[in-house]
């Protein structure tokens, strides 16, 4: 074999070799990019005084409304949540001004659920969290336990318990048959000392997730559980 017939058979080969590799490349930079487009939900604990209807401002200074709920999880449009930051308004006061009602940062989450709820005598009147209910982790099956309320909490089912601190989450599989009413207590810790919150039974099914929230209202200071099922993500 001559000099140029074995400089086109390594050309070749090189070719042949990188071109998988160009391939895996560009597949997972596209799964990548797809993850990404996963549009936020929202869904509301409770609603804080008077802002049972919240608005974002648009391109035109024009505010839209947008759908909060407490009683569903909603999608919303990833338009509205550009660069990971959401900020929310409440409705035209008698000067025609729509006040902040929120600021949301989901940063990198790849699959952002906001949870708003009133906030504890500051601005603005709801606080957030954002919790990232990709479903890879959070699975079918499961319960994500969200700790909005200042104090630590306890769940029990059996003699399995886990605690879950202040602003913390976790992912709570049970390990029950499918279909199996899970019997449930929920504890908070007040000045040391576990008190009762929650007696209830579950209903396990592994066709679905919930979002399991605990908050303490503001006003009340009473402790509340708010339960939800999360409908599948829908398409980006």
């Amino acid at each position: 074999m001559n000099h140029v017939s074995r400089f086109l058979s390594i050309g070749w080969f090189v070719r042949r070799s990188l071109f998988p590799l160009c391939l895996l490349m560009t597949s997972g930079a596209g799964l990548h990019a797809q993850a990404k487009k996963s549009p936020p939900q929202i869904y509301c604990v409770a609603y804080a005084p008077n802002l049972s209807e919240l608005f974002v401002k648009a391109a035109d200074d024009r505010y839209q409304r947008i759908e909060v709920s407490t009683a569903n999880v909603l999608e919303l449009s990833a338009r509205k949540a550009e660069g990971g930051k959401l900020s929310l308004y409440g409705p035209a006061n008698a000067e025609g001004k729509h006040e902040l009602a929120a600021e949301v940062d989901m940063g990198q989450t790849s699959h952002p659920l906001v949870i708003l709820h009133p906030a504890a005598g500051a601005q603005p009147p709801y606080a957030t969290k954002v919790v990232d209910a990709d479903p890879g982790t959070f699975t079918l099956g499961s319960y994500l336990l969200v700790n909005l309320s200042p104090y630590a909490i306890r769940v029990t089912q059996g003699k399995e318990s886990v605690e879950v601190l202040p602003s913390a989450t976790h992912i709570y599989q049970p390990k029950s048959p499918e279909g199996e009413p899970l019997a449930i207590t929920i504890d908070y810790k007040l000045n040391e000392e576990w008190q009762l919150l929650s007696s209830s039974h579950w209903s396990h099914r592994q066709d679905r997730r919930s979002l399991v929230c605990i908050v303490e209202d503001p006003a009340s200071q009473r402790m509340t559980v708010k339960s939800i099922p999360l409908r599948p993500l829908a398409m980006p």
